[in-house]
């Protein structure tokens, strides 16, 4: 019964107490990702030298391209006919990691610690947002501040979690976007309307963001599945309004439809690299016998 108690009235100590203890995994889960950083404060693998990379473009004013070949979906499998450099970035990879570090090139110049700032200071919210999750759902407040823990110094991942990657910016989202859709089947239809520019958010950072919509539409569905299985006449209301779905769907498509309007252009670039013949390629043609 605990899992659909949402609707019951809590009291305004317990409600500060709660936010005491997330503020606290909040800070301590903050201050072992800036050790790290502080010990670490470069990128350590080629991943996250991509999004640094693309990030100092987008810094100098020269937009989602990058001067080197890290894969060759970025050219369309194989050399164009006109080897050029620079080439568009991101045929591949999601470009939320390299955004997110922009305006803290602008705060703080370009360096390290500024590229993994802000992944610190965002999947620092992956510890009191697992403390909500158990709080919601239940669980005793040992349970609700072990989870907390757990996701504030994730062991062997912690050293990952001030990479300028994805991993500190798809836990946060994807679990926010779960708590806020699992809200919304228990009558917050604005919760289940906003996990909607979460799952936006985390198809940004990762291509696999998308199923985290499947499975809170699968929720939607549930939902009408069982109004229409219910036995009482006149059905009740469906627990999650149809509004509330339709504007979930629009807040996913406000955040992704203009990064699909850019790689249209960009695989149109890149096919016309693919297809347009080199001058070189021209001159040969030209003196061939014929």
């Amino acid at each position: 019964m605990a899992l659909w108690s949402y609707g019951t009235v809590r009291s305004p100590v317990l409600a500060c107490t709660a936010m005491r203890s997330a503020l606290a995994l909040y800070g301590l889960a903050l201050l072992i990702r800036l050790a790290f950083l502080v010990m670490f404060p470069d990128p350590a693998y080629p991943d996250s030298y991509y999004y640094v990379n693309v990030a100092q473009a987008l810094h100098a004013g020269q937009g989602f391209n990058i001067d080197f070949i890290w894969v060759f979906v970025d050219v369309g499998g194989w050399l164009p006919t006109d080897p050029r450099l620079p080439i568009p970035s991101n045929a591949h990879w999601m470009p939320l990691a390299s955004m997110v570090q922009v305006p803290f090139f602008a705060v703080l110049g370009f360096n390290g610690f500024a590229a993994g700032l802000p992944f610190a200071l965002i999947g620092a919210l992956a510890a009191p947002l697992t403390f909500y999750i158990a709080r919601d759902a239940g669980a005793p407040r040992s349970v609700q501040l072990g989870a907390g823990l757990l996701i504030a110094a994730p062991a062997a991942s912690a050293v990952f979690m001030t990479q300028p990657d994805n991993f500190s910016l798809f836990q946060p989202l994807v679990a926010g976007a779960l708590w806020l859709a699992a809200r919304g089947l228990r009558g917050d239809a604005r919760s289940y309307a906003l996990s909607g520019l979460l799952i936006g958010l985390a198809t940004l950072s990762r291509n696999d963001g998308v199923l985290v919509g499947l499975a809170v539409g699968l929720l939607f569905a549930w939902d009408r599945w069982q109004w229409l299985r219910a036995a009482a006449r006149p059905r009740p209301r469906p627990t999650i309004p149809f509004a509330a779905a339709v504007a979930c769907a629009g807040l996913f498509l406000l955040v992704m439809a203009p990064w699909w309007m850019r790689q249209l252009e960009a695989i149109q670039r890149i096919a016309a690299r693919l297809t347009r013949k080199s001058p070189a390629s021209r001159q040969t043609k030209s003196s061939s016998p014929r």
